[in-house]
């Protein structure tokens, strides 16, 4: 069975988003899903898109 993790409402914070990774990373989880909001009004939209892209 595979395991996925769910992410949403980035909105900009790469900080954040680095640190998601690294725990979904530790859980090894198979495929991650975005739900969205991945810029917005956060600091770091254009690093954001780069990880999530």
């Amino acid at each position: 069975m595979s395991r996925y993790g769910i992410i949403s409402d980035i909105h900009g914070n790469a900080h954040a988003l680095r640190a998601v990774y690294e725990k979904l990373g530790a859980l090894e989880v198979d495929r991650i899903v975005c739900l969205g909001d991945i810029v917005g009004y956060g600091p770091s939209p254009t690093k954001c898109l780069d990880l999530v892209l």
